[in-house]
């Protein structure tokens, strides 16, 4: 009988050894294992929350950044179709501006002015030889 009772004491031991509950210096060092085994479980698990959170950040950002882009460049196109209509309008004016009748036809109702009778016409002709002024 006694050598069947240090089998079963063995194996009882054993047991809780891995339960760690009865052996007294298992006990601490099994716990102090789980704690850090746990320290890291958490520590790892937060890192890997914390990286996924950012990651997740920052594509919100660039999803921002892009929509702020959008909308930028469609105000810049809008800003760019009005200048370039308002250009075509005032290139149309200026080359009808440039026209002989317009402008005589302002000048006319504008400034009073007249087209001279021919006998009020004076010519000057210019020769290329230079002349000498007598005082």
């Amino acid at each position: 009988m006694t050598s069947s009772k240090p089998a079963a004491e063995t194996s009882v031991h054993t047991a809780a050894s891995i339960k760690g509950t009865t052996r007294v210096g298992a006990a601490p060092a099994l716990q102090q294992l789980r704690r850090v085994w746990g320290v890291k479980v958490f520590l790892l698990s937060f890192g890997f929350v914390a990286v996924v959170s950012l990651l997740g950040m920052y594509r919100v950002w660039t999803q921002y950044q892009i929509y702020s882009t959008g909308q930028d460049l469609s105000r810049e196109t809008l800003q760019y179709r009005a200048a370039r209509d308002e250009n075509q309008k005032l290139t149309l004016e200026l080359s009808t501006l440039k026209e002989a009748r317009v402008v005589r036809s302002r000048a006319e109702k504008r400034l009073g002015m007249l087209q001279p009778a021919p006998q009020d016409v004076v010519e000057i002709r210019v020769s290329n030889t230079p002349t000498e002024v007598v005082p």
